[in-house]
């Protein structure tokens, strides 16, 4: 039986409004959903940038401290032995006042002749690939190195004690994997002492040792997120990974404690760590998903030895984006 014309003409209308309206609401959410992440996206990438120039910057104070201290044609070694004590006082009233875990002066073999604090007098510090470097080229050299627990337990015991981390069972973890960190991830520069004759007489080194070291981590955060929480997580959080274990971070765990020792996502270790790329985009990170960027971290001899993250709690986007559409729908 044929319909009135009416209704065949008001079931085109409805279908035309329905169709529409349909399309519409689809359109909108992706554009919505685009502009939502790709907002999120572009503030990690610019979190990350700014945390590798402070990253950068902290290596450069740190040569500008060597350079200056290794000024003076040698007249620091020259005076070591008949003035130890005082010297010690000196160095290690410096480490305070910079900010680092040590301060030595080396002599032309890479032993150490002084340091700031602990009984490793003596001790041959060569093995850093940042001193071996200085020796050889005798110029000023900064950038990480991965220094065995020893190198630090002579230097102090607290200082060692912070290195060793317990590698804890972490979801979306790459299957296998180091029990615990027994290295060092150190933020290291070193500058020649020369003697009138431009010859090579001393080294004067100073570290930080990265490990449960919280100052750059929560620099970064309050200078680039502020210390903002969201459903009682950290809304902007910064790591730095050793190979792909947090050593220090402000992303938080389950116990709201700081997730040190738990591992990256296998599908950023991969491309990461096992390629040396960056990377964009949400990403599990210990029991959530954030918003992330990864860069890796690179040693003197440009081998990939850690990561620097920067990343946003994914759940606040989601949470906009859903009213976003409601809004939109209604």
């Amino acid at each position: 039986m044929d319909l009135p014309l009416r209704t065949r003409l008001l079931g085109a209308f409805v279908g035309v409004v329905v169709l529409s309206g349909a399309l519409t609401i689809l359109a909108g959410s992706f554009l919505i959903n685009r502009m939502v992440i790709g907002e999120a996206e572009r503030r990690v990438v610019l979190g990350l940038k700014t945390a590798h120039a402070m990253w950068e910057r902290r290596l450069d104070e740190a040569l500008k401290v060597c350079m200056v201290m290794a000024g003076g044609d040698g007249h620091m070694v020259e005076k070591l032995p008949s003035h130890q004590a005082v010297v010690q006082r000196s160095l290690d009233k410096l480490r305070i006042e910079c900010g680092y875990d040590f301060l030595q002066i080396l002599d032309s073999r890479g032993i150490i002749f002084a340091a700031a604090r602990g009984d490793n007098k003596g001790a041959q510090a060569s093995s850093s690939p940042i001193i071996k470097r200085v020796l050889l080229e005798k110029k000023p050299v900064a950038g990480l190195s991965i220094l065995p627990i020893k190198a630090l337990s002579m230097e102090n015991d607290t200082l060692a004690a912070r290195t060793r981390i317990r590698v804890l069972p972490t979801p979306h973890a790459k299957p296998g994997g180091q029990d615990e960190i027994t290295n060092a991830m150190v933020l290291e520069a070193a500058a020649p002492i020369m003697n009138q004759r431009r010859q090579l007489i001393g080294v004067v080194r100073v570290g930080t040792v990265i490990n449960q070291n919280y100052d750059f981590v929560d620099f970064v955060r309050e200078n680039v997120f502020t210390a903002v929480t969201y459903d009682g997580k950290n809304l902007g959080t910064v790591t730095i990974f050793q190979g792909d274990v947090r050593i220090t971070t402000n992303v938080v765990g389950a116990d709201g404690q700081r997730a040190i020792g738990t591992r990256v996502s296998e599908e950023v270790y991969d491309q990461v760590l096992g390629q040396g790329k960056m990377w964009i985009g949400p990403a599990f990170v210990v029991d959530s998903w954030y918003i992330s960027a990864y860069e890796p971290l690179r040693n003197i001899q440009d081998d990939i030895v850690g990561m620097l993250y920067v990343g946003i709690l994914k759940k606040r986007y989601d949470d906009m984006r859903r009213q976003a559409m409601i809004l939109f729908i209604v």
